[in-house]
């Protein structure tokens, strides 16, 4: 189903596709990146295989192969950066694990996880919507 947006705004289309989405999980991907063969089956066996996820994401990679997002990273002073941002892709993040928030590039989140989190507030067009997205959905998953 295509949705026709008024306006530019990744949170608010985001939001339209998750009121008119009906599944148990919601990927949010961007239009502007390449995903593997296997990346919902992966980010959905981690989700079955533990009902306490509440979201999921991949390593993400520039087109020269270095690694745009391993998730983030919680920093003192509410910074947040992502994990192995620019590093050269070793498999240093290849194994799964927690993190803080997951980058909203590709993502999928559990929709009861959603349902509890609300959704993503509009006043951000751009850049920190995920973290400051991923932190409430966290904490209000798991309060």
């Amino acid at each position: 189903k295509c949705i026709v947006n008024d306006q530019n705004n990744y949170c608010r289309a985001n939001n339209r596709g998750i009121r008119e989405s009906q599944g148990e999980y919601i990927a949010l991907v961007n239009n502007d990146i390449n995903v593997t063969a296997q990346w919902l089956k992966e980010l959905i066996a981690v989700m079955v295989s533990d009902t306490t996820v509440g979201a999921a994401g991949g390593k993400i990679l520039f087109t020269d192969g270095r690694i745009q997002s391993a998730g983030h990273e919680e920093h003192p002073g509410f910074y947040w950066r992502d994990r192995g941002y620019k590093e050269c892709d070793n498999g240093q993040y290849n194994e799964i694990g927690e993190v803080s928030s997951v980058c909203g590039v590709c993502v999928l989140y559990r929709r009861a996880c959603l349902d509890n989190a609300g959704l993503l507030d509009e006043d951000f067009h751009m850049y920190v919507k995920d973290v400051d997205y991923g932190y409430n959905v966290i904490y209000m998953w798991y309060d």
